[in-house]
């Protein structure tokens, strides 16, 4: 985030425009409004800051209280080019040099990608908090096998444990949990240390001049900070 420090968070820190950076900025200015006239309880200020969040990843609506996601997306939009660089696209022809997991904490929005993905041609995998034990093995285990979808959408909580995906040579974070290790948790699913024939490259998408600058400075500040006293006390 900030080139000068080297201790300032990592990630692809994309740009905001349009209909997106239009809806984050409006509910930006409805939360402060709230906050300010004292009318946002501490449960309130959550559901507050998760809506930021979720208009930080795409545009959408709000519908009795519930987020919507629609396009455009900045993370949607670069995706799209980082899958074509890796072959994987609606094209018959093309043949995907790697394979992708990409993580969410939000099912809506995963939903909202696999839509559009398909509607492009390109077959996904899904995993979410609504997916059977049956169908969550056999989807592991296609896409752990040659063929089939090269993309697995994954909830970030339902994909903490439990589901091996080293397959995958790319894990793509679409969005930042408060909590550090629940990320962890899904990079986990694609690298294994018994695995010593490839490499895993782990991609965190964030929104610039959005609420995911502060979130990933807590976070990297924390992790650092227990990894810290871990190691010292593992000497």
């Amino acid at each position: 985030l900030d080139p000068a420090d080297p201790a300032s968070p990592i990630g692809v820190w994309l740009p905001m425009e349009g209909a997106q950076l239009k809806a984050y900025l409006a509910m930006q200015k409805s939360a402060t409004a709230d906050l300010e006239g004292g009318e946002l309880t501490a449960n309130g200020v959550l559901a507050e800051l998760t809506r930021l969040k979720q208009f930080a990843c795409s545009a959408g609506k709000l519908a009795n209280g519930t987020f919507e996601a629609t396009l455009p997306s900045n993370k949607f939009a670069w995706l799209l080019d980082f899958l074509s660089e890796r072959g994987i696209s609606g094209d018959p022809e093309d043949v995907p040099t790697g394979k992708v997991i990409v993580a969410s904490q939000f099912t809506r929005l995963l939903n909202l990608f696999r839509k559009e993905l398909a509607a492009l041609g390109i077959r996904t995998h899904i995993l979410t908090g609504d997916t059977s034990e049956k169908e969550r093995i056999r989807q592991a285990e296609e896409f752990q096998a040659d063929g089939g979808p090269a993309v697995f959408l994954l909830n970030t909580n339902a994909g903490g444990a439990s589901i091996t995906l080293d397959a995958a040579d790319d894990v793509v974070i679409l969005d930042q949990t408060w909590n550090k290790d629940d990320q962890e948790q899904v990079e986990d699913r694609a690298h294994r240390i018994s695995r010593t024939d490839h490499n895993v490259t782990i991609w965190c998408l964030l929104s610039l001049g959005t609420i995911e600058e502060g979130i990933a400075r807590q976070t990297t500040a924390k992790d650092r900070d227990i990894k810290s006293i871990i190691d010292g006390q593992r000497g």
